[in-house]
């Protein structure tokens, strides 16, 4: 004997037309009844597209208040990430939280321009220790974006001065 069955969400859905609705419907039901008949367990939320390191980097720079390497962090990961991360604050918290965040990002740019500025100045002055402290503190971000905006000539200066130290 055969069985058939009908499942069908509302009759409207914004942005869905009658056959997008029938066929999300028919897929949801299809994937759900496959995991129960094989007793697969699919707590993977679909929404989520971080990593747990991802999360727990994430609250953890934000509770620690590290400005830098919060703004080096947001700039490596790809903007749906980081917008699902700022999804996941707790209702009533989303806006304080994500204006907190604004606020470590805009202190952790800078930051990133003051060391910067100094790498520029330590090349100016011929200090090679400077520029390598420097250099250790903007970490492998920082040092790239210094180094894409460098003129040719402060390149130039700060290998010399790199290899006249080693």
């Amino acid at each position: 004997r055969q069985r058939q069955m009908c499942i069908r969400d509302r009759n409207e859905q914004k942005g869905m037309s009658d056959s997008m609705l029938t066929g999300s419907c028919s897929s949801y039901a299809r994937k759900y009844s496959l995991n129960g008949l094989f007793a697969i367990d699919d707590n993977e939320d679909p929404d989520v597209t971080y990593t747990i390191t991802q999360k727990e980097k994430f609250d953890e720079l934000i509770e620690e208040a590290d400005a830098y390497n919060y703004m080096v962090f947001t700039q490596e990961i790809t903007s749906e990430v980081l917008s699902t991360l700022f999804n996941g604050f707790e209702k009533g918290q989303k806006t304080k939280m994500k204006n907190k965040c604004r606020e470590l990002e805009k202190k952790g740019f800078e930051i990133l321009e003051g060391l910067m500025n100094d790498a520029d100045e330590y090349v100016a002055k011929g200090d090679a220790h400077g520029l390598q402290e420097t250099i250790a503190d903007l970490g492998s971000f920082g040092k790239k974006r210094w180094w894409n905006r460098a003129s040719n000539q402060t390149q130039k200066d700060a290998q010399e001065l790199m290899n006249s130290e080693n």
